[in-house]
């Protein structure tokens, strides 16, 4: 039997505040095309300017289920 691929991503700005998660990152078939990704917004309504994020470094964990391993990374993002 398969193991169920879950895929939870969580980002973090400079300060160690979670912006943004998903489970199922990158699951094209359950979120589509473009919400399968994440698009440099934050999930919290208190970004100043709303959900659009300013151009600086954040910090992701992704959890690979059907392995168990966790990588951790940065992503810059441009706006």
């Amino acid at each position: 039997m398969k193991k169920h691929t879950l895929m939870p991503i969580e980002i973090y700005n400079r300060w160690g505040n979670l912006i943004w998660e998903k489970d199922n990152f990158g699951n094209i078939s359950r979120w589509g095309d473009l919400d399968a990704w994440w698009d440099g917004t934050s999930m919290h309504s208190m970004q100043i300017g709303g959900d659009k994020l300013p151009s600086a470094t954040y910090f992701y964990i992704l959890i690979l289920n059907d392995s168990g391993d966790v990588k951790t990374g940065t992503v810059f993002l441009n706006n």
